[in-house]
């Protein structure tokens, strides 16, 4: 069985750094696979749950709010991103997730999540009627239309990481 280096990162830490099997995630362009031998490639990362399959078997769920993907295979062995005991293959591909926010299935807290979808809810509608009350020579429509936006993308979020924790249970 092939391995690939894998690194997932958001600006606050690295959520991931080890081997694994496979990376699955989500793209403007569809689902993505990467494994051994990929061919290089750079793109996007949409909204969903990235599955790392880990060189055990397990599978590692990743909520990924957006971002960018690197695949990159070289010649010769990318040694850091491979564990202790583990034979870096003479060729390698590096998977790089960089998400502007994500996190794992298990570090979420669901009784929070349902909080949050309740506030993102309330702020939703609030902005809604905000909105909808303006005229459009109203200087203030365009910061409440920003505030509507976020409050969606607020939710959105919640919905998302209310779906990954429900879905890791049911299986």
């Amino acid at each position: 069985m092939a391995l690939i280096g894998v690194e997932v990162v958001t600006p606050e830490k690295n959520l991931f750094t080890g081997a694994a099997v496979s990376v699955v995630t989500k793209t403007s362009e569809g689902d993505l696979t990467v494994m051994a031998e990929h061919a290089e490639l750079i793109g996007d990362v949409v909204p969903g749950i990235t599955k790392l399959e880990l060189a055990s078997g397990e599978i590692m769920d990743v909520v990924v709010h957006g971002g960018f993907l690197q695949v990159h295979t070289q010649e010769g062995a990318a040694d850091d991103l491979f564990g202790d005991g583990e034979a870096a293959p003479a060729r390698s591909t590096r998977v790089t997730l960089l998400a502007g926010v994500a996190e794992l299935t298990t570090d979420i807290d669901l009784a929070q999540v349902e909080v949050d979808i309740a506030e993102a809810e309330v702020s939703v509608d609030k902005f809604t009627a905000l909105v909808s009350g303006k005229g459009p020579d109203d200087p203030t429509l365009k910061e409440s239309e920003f505030e509507l936006e976020q409050a969606r993308t607020a939710l959105d979020r919640a919905r998302l990481r209310k779906l990954a924790v429900s879905t890791k249970s049911a299986s």
